[in-house]
């Protein structure tokens, strides 16, 4: 049972012992072969494969929200006064935004 987590119930504490969770996402588009649809997304051989990998994802191993920090270790905040989220998600977004439109997605 080490390698699970369980519940403290005396003071309500998940305790998870060497657990790593990992989140994908797979985006899918079924090939198009239907002359009455156009050339959207019509069958390839071979074809380009979009892949990332986090190194930030704004949260620690507890789960807690990580905040970035200028070079003084100050918390930076945004316009409105917010702790900004240390992430690299938007770097990710973006560049399979622009990946997906180089391949004519139809969904983008």
């Amino acid at each position: 049972m080490k390698n699970f987590w369980r519940t403290a119930r005396q003071n309500h504490i998940y305790d998870f012992v060497r657990v790593r969770l990992k989140t994908s996402l797979l985006f899918l588009q079924k090939w198009n072969n239907n002359p009455k649809q156009g050339p959207i997304c019509s069958y390839k051989e071979d074809y380009p494969i979009f892949m990332a990998a986090s190194k930030k994802s704004g949260k620690n191993s507890s789960g807690e929200y990580v905040y970035l920090k200028d070079k003084n270790g100050n918390f930076v905040k945004d316009n409105e006064g917010n702790l900004v989220i240390n992430h690299d998600l938007d770097e990710i977004a973006e560049a399979f935004i622009k990946f997906a439109k180089e391949q004519k997605f139809s969904f983008i």
